[in-house]
């Protein structure tokens, strides 16, 4: 999967911008407000603000670059919907890495395909999914596990690091020029017809879909379109359509709709 480059002489949308950008500006400008809160269906819900998330985001992003993760190398996101989830995703995205999302609906045999295909060198997955994760994808260097399955508390597995222990400062956050054009994801078709294909997204990919969606949604709420609201909300359509719906919900904040109104998992 080759980087994609814009002819000479032309100027995109998203020129000097990457979702990193639009997370810290956000940060900057609305720190303490919410920016999601995780309800899980057996857990109290949790709030996080942008500050506090981008500060999270930051010192997952140090971590994993203190565990090896290099730019443009891939690691497969293997969790039903969570705040690790999303945590996991922009933190490999801040750092230049290639966030993979996979359905954990799918079986060993497409695991097997979606890691060897992407050539994917670490995951993150959660407790029930790490003996498939581990059995199939041999090409890892390391997986980490988050301590619960969609809010359930779940017994440490024996396959697997702590994902709690892959932070580090968040003074230490990767630091690199922004460019739009640079690889931010990817996702895999159903393969209903044939092998699954890998769908890459650029970080210009990323901003012009939740450009789109933050038009749409605030307006249809009485409220103007917002590039703000574009990473939060695009970030939800993505992981509901790249992960099985989990017991969990993530539900997007004030900063976006007013109310929490947007939810993504079982029952919503």
């Amino acid at each position: 999967m080759n980087n994609l480059t814009t002819a000479p002489g032309i100027v995109g949308p998203f020129a000097g911008l990457d979702v990193p950008w639009l997370l810290q500006m956000r940060a900057e400008v609305r720190g303490d407000h919410p920016f999601l809160i995780w309800a899980p269906f057996d857990a109290p819900a949790r709030k996080w603000s942008y500050g506090e998330f981008h500060e999270r985001v930051g010192a997952l992003a140090a971590g994993l670059a203190r565990r090896g993760i290099r730019p443009g190398e891939y690691v497969l996101i293997h969790l039903d919907n969570c705040i690790e989830a999303m945590l996991a995703w922009f933190a490999c995205v801040e750092l230049g890495a290639i966030a993979v999302t996979t359905n954990t609906r799918s079986a060993a045999a497409e695991i097997e395909y979606f890691a060897g295909h992407c050539g994917a060198v670490a995951a993150i997955t959660q407790p029930a999914y790490a003996e498939l994760v581990a059995a199939n994808c041999k090409g890892l260097r390391w997986i980490a596990v988050i301590s619960h399955d969609a809010g359930v508390p779940a017994q440490a597995p024996p396959h697997g690091d702590s994902f709690e222990k892959l932070f580090a400062d968040s003074a230490e956050r990767p630091r690199r020029p922004a460019d739009p054009f640079a690889p931010c994801s990817v996702q895999y078709t159903s393969g209903t017809t044939s092998r699954p294909k890998a769908v890459l997204w650029t970080h210009a990919n990323a901003l012009w879909g939740a450009k789109v969606n933050g038009a749409s949604g605030p307006a249809c709420l009485g409220r103007a379109p917002d590039l703000s609201a574009a990473v939060p909300y695009q970030c939800a359509g993505l992981f509901h359509a790249g992960l099985a719906v989990g017991r969990g919900h993530l539900r997007h904040s004030a900063a976006v709709f007013g109310q929490p109104v947007l939810a993504c998992g079982a029952g919503t």
